[in-house]
């Protein structure tokens, strides 16, 4: 239904994003993002852009291709984010800069997303704080991952593993970065 290259249909633009969402669980990732960049290019609905556009950038990151994800947020935070979809680019922004392997950048933003209330179950909480715990261990910040172990053990993550490996790190890294024994041996 265009018309003068304007959809009169607005519903057509939902019905490519969920085709666009049904082809990227497939793993048909080119076909994903035709139907996505239809929805950037014609749709008048800023949301539903932004909504397609992180699609898009998501289905980059699982590409290996951080550079192209970066460019992609650095333009949708230039058009300005929606507030609901900040903790989103946060997180991809984050994973883009692990891939792309600036680990001290990914640790910062994993963390910084680990600390919202809002957008994150617990368990995302924890899982999040995890992986920053991990990335400040990699680039030897034992303080920063162990602060970053203790929000993912205060999370409380479903699954008694993490917890475990989260409360192990976090004392290990405690040793490494001065905490008194006695403390380490109550934990």
């Amino acid at each position: 239904m265009m018309i003068r290259g304007k959809q009169k249909n607005a519903e057509v633009f939902n019905a490519y994003l969920l085709m666009g969402e049904a082809q990227a669980l497939m793993r048909l990732d080119v076909a994903s993002q035709q139907a996505l960049s239809t929805i950037i290019r014609n749709s008048e609905d800023d949301i539903l852009k932004q909504r397609a556009e992180l699609l898009r950038i998501e289905l980059m990151l699982r590409m290996n291709n951080p550079a192209a994800a970066i460019s992609a947020l650095d333009e949708l935070e230039r058009k300005r984010l929606d507030k609901q979809f900040e903790l989103m680019g946060l997180l991809y922004r984050a994973e883009a800069m692990s891939l792309s392997g600036e680990y001290e950048d990914a640790a910062d933003l994993f963390a910084q997303a680990s600390r919202w209330r809002r957008g994150l179950s617990p368990e995302q909480r924890a899982r999040v704080a995890f992986i920053s715990g991990q990335l400040y261990e990699l680039i030897n910040e034992r303080e920063l991952a162990r602060q970053a172990y203790k929000r993912c053990v205060d999370a409380q993550p479903s699954t008694y593993d993490m917890l475990l490996e989260a409360q192990l790190r976090m004392s290990v890294n405690g040793r490494a970065s001065g905490v008194s024994v006695l403390k380490l041996y109550k934990e």
